[in-house]
């Protein structure tokens, strides 16, 4: 896919390719690069041309992350659990936050998954897609901003919720996490559900996707290998029957909870 500089996608394809790993890295050391608050880890310091790769994907990255705030979409803030480990042993335990190399692979990810969401529906393949459907506490949202002197439409609006969500960033760092943990319990659950070309698409609210924007959004172990085997299908063979989604009998999906509308 060809990435223009105002984050929107110009040109898309899809085929067979290998990938060769370069070099190992970690989301805090590069993260921390990116952003200009430490050296670059010894490996990027050793490769002019692995700098250049990396400042460009990044580069990438924050404009297709502009793009998806402009169609609005939600900018959650998530603390997750790290442990520290040195020699094979846990010396503690630290907060990992979210940085530019880990907003680099969210914003790749997101992006291809929507390249992928739109050819399968163009061709007209099913797919299985993880959604957040528009939030039924709506009202719980809107009266959560009301306690922090702010207005939320009555009709829910994920750009003005992500606009109220960057405010309270801006204005108490600190406690941000507390408010975005607040907002993701609020929007409820998700889950998986059949797509097909010729039906609804049911949008991700939390994602900015719609029947115009759809994204393509698995993570768990059954629907990723189902959709990664149709996907090769897809590539390899041009399938373009009506619905030709090949679920193994073993595996029994229907509508599948899952715990974040953002994962």
């Amino acid at each position: 896919m060809v990435v223009g500089g105002d984050g929107a996608i110009s040109s898309t394809g899809i085929y067979r390719a290998l990938v060769r790993n370069q070099s190992q890295l970690t989301y805090s050391a590069v993260g921390s690069w990116l952003d200009g608050s430490s050296a670059a880890p010894a490996k990027v310091a050793a490769s002019v041309a692995l700098q250049a790769q990396l400042k460009l994907q990044d580069e990438a990255a924050q404009s297709l992350l502009d793009e998806r705030y402009r169609l609005g979409a939600l900018n959650i803030d998530r603390v997750e659990a790290e442990a520290v480990i040195t020699d094979g042993q846990v010396q503690g335990i630290n907060a990992r936050k979210k940085n530019r190399a880990s907003d680099l692979i969210e914003n790749f990810m997101v992006a291809a998954n929507g390249v992928m969401a739109r050819k399968l529906t163009e061709a007209g393949v099913c797919s299985i897609r993880r959604v957040v459907r528009t939030p039924e506490r709506w009202p719980r949202i809107v009266e959560l901003a009301a306690r922090y002197g702010e207005s939320l439409p009555i009709q829910p609006d994920s750009g003005a919720l992500n606009a109220f969500l960057q405010k309270r960033k801006a204005a108490d760092a600190v406690h941000y996490a507390d408010v975005s943990l607040a907002v993701v319990k609020l929007m409820g659950p998700g889950e998986y559900v059949l797509s097909r070309p010729d039906g609804d698409q049911p949008g991700h609210f939390a994602l900015a996707a719609s029947r115009d924007n759809p994204i393509w959004n698995a993570n768990c172990i059954s629907p990723d290998a189902i959709m990664a085997s149709n996907t090769a299908i897809f590539v390899c063979d041009g399938v373009s029957e009506t619905c030709p989604l090949r679920i193994p009998s073993r595996w029994n999906m229907g509508h599948r909870p899952f715990d974040s509308p953002l994962s």
